[in-house]
């Protein structure tokens, strides 16, 4: 899971710092954490542990992707001024 977080992030990330836009990445990591949580919550005894980590996988991915952007939408959000209260204020994950 947090080999996929940091790969999720990094990507995330330099698109990010290469395009200007970040407001993709918090839909597609919520749709990523909704779809690994629901296969997280299908697994049992039975559940191969290839199937467990791809479960886990894709929740990591879900993560990376939504981790950093709340801290960056806040900081985009208000002025210079305001930046260390509004990094502060986001919520963490």
């Amino acid at each position: 899971m947090m080999i996929a977080t940091l790969v999720t992030s990094n990507i995330a990330g330099k698109v990010m710092t290469a395009t200007g836009r970040y407001k993709i990445f918090p839909v597609l990591g919520s749709a990523l954490l909704v779809v690994g949580r629901g296969l997280l919550s299908t697994m049992d005894t039975g559940t191969s542990r290839f199937a467990t980590s791809a479960y886990m996988a894709v929740v990591g991915a879900g993560t990376g992707f939504t981790l950093q952007m709340a801290n960056t939408i806040a900081q985009n959000a208000v002025d210079l001024r305001d930046m260390g209260a509004a990094s502060g204020a986001a919520p963490a994950e």
